[in-house]
């Protein structure tokens, strides 16, 4: 693929933000074919962000196994080891995030409405009760709502790992689909502040 080709694992590690940039180059290529295609745009966009993703993914953990360090961090070599790779999945995934948040407020209002439609749901479907309970704690449904949320996302996290044990693909477009979801909240609310 053609991630894999441009940045080594080794690469990734020492130079994390290249990542963050790429993701971003990725979302944008990906919305891009998928408005083009014109049938199912949010899934299909969410698939080919995530398709170039993958093999590069699956290298990095390999790259990761090979090497073990052995250096300390607040008394646990496991982070230590992983470190590295945790950076440049969190800049992997602020790229995502950009990139979406980009395509959100530079395409038109239908195309937005094409390309982000099940994120738009799926934010009318959990999102509408969160921000009565966020914007006003004392209305007494702030548990329910907390515990809506919670759950959601402890859904959304047991659907990573299943994903992840069965096919390891699924798991990067899980991954990718949340930072869609984050974008399309973080446009939605500062379009409703701005007007």
């Amino acid at each position: 693929m053609v991630l894999e080709a441009i940045v080594s694992p080794k690469t990734a590690r020492q130079k994390p933000w290249i990542i963050a940039a790429l993701a971003f180059i990725f979302v944008i290529i990906g919305v891009l074919a998928a408005d083009f295609l014109g049938i199912y745009k949010s899934i299909v966009a969410i698939t080919f962000v995530s398709m170039p993703a993958v093999p590069f993914i699956w290298r990095l953990f390999d790259f990761e196994e090979a090497e073990t360090e052995q250096s300390v961090v607040l008394g646990s070599r496991t982070i230590a080891r992983h470190l590295p790779v945790i950076l440049v999945m969190s800049m992997f995934f602020i790229g995502l995030i950009a990139g979406f948040l980009f395509l959100f407020f530079t395409l038109s209002p239908p195309q937005n409405t094409q390309i982000f439609e099940v994120q738009l749901n799926e934010l009318k479907n959990v999102g509408v009760v969160s921000g009565q309970a966020i914007f006003s704690l004392d209305n007494g449904r702030f548990t329910e709502v907390f515990e809506m949320l919670f759950f959601h996302n402890l859904g959304v996290l047991l659907i990573i790992i299943l994903f992840s044990l069965l096919y390891g693909a699924g798991a990067v477009f899980v991954f990718t689909w949340n930072a869609s979801i984050i974008a399309t909240f973080i446009g939605m609310y500062a379009k409703t502040v701005s007007s």
